[in-house]
């Protein structure tokens, strides 16, 4: 595996929602989740009742993208992750160190029901304006 570029790996830090888009049947669908970042795994850890429309999708085609974004009216400060990956029940050996990640990001969550999921990178696209436009920054 490469490793990825700081650039990438700080913008995932700095951010805390992703919108994650699946797919049944060649039926689309999205949800905007919290996420934690895992270093260990190159994964991002979130929280999802298995009920949902989208974890459905997930839970039957764990081939998934997402995407990280700032929101601007400046198109030279645009900046933002196209994600692929595959989601999946984290492991009960890793259950309680990625719950840990979870709760430390996001406190308010220790008295909700959480049903964490995994998503493992496999692709990251990073397109930052700030280095030029249309710059693309790319890890697989």
């Amino acid at each position: 595996m490469s490793i990825i570029d700081k650039r990438i790996l700080d913008f995932i830090l700095e951010h805390h929602v992703f919108s994650l888009a699946t797919s049944k049947k060649n039926k689309p669908y999205s949800a905007s989740c919290y996420y934690v970042y895992d270093r260990i795994e190159n994964a991002l850890i979130f929280s999802s009742d298995e009920k949902t429309k989208h974890a459905q999708q997930f839970i039957e085609n764990h081939n998934v993208s997402a995407t990280i974004a700032i929101e601007t009216d400046d198109f030279t400060k645009i900046k933002g992750l196209q994600l692929l990956g595959e989601v999946s029940l984290i492991e009960s050996n890793k259950l309680k160190r990625s719950t840990e990640l979870y709760l430390d990001r996001f406190p308010f969550a220790k008295d909700l029901p959480i049903n964490l999921w995994i998503l493992k990178l496999t692709y990251i696209k990073m397109t930052d304006n700030s280095l030029g436009f249309g710059k693309k920054l790319i890890w697989n």
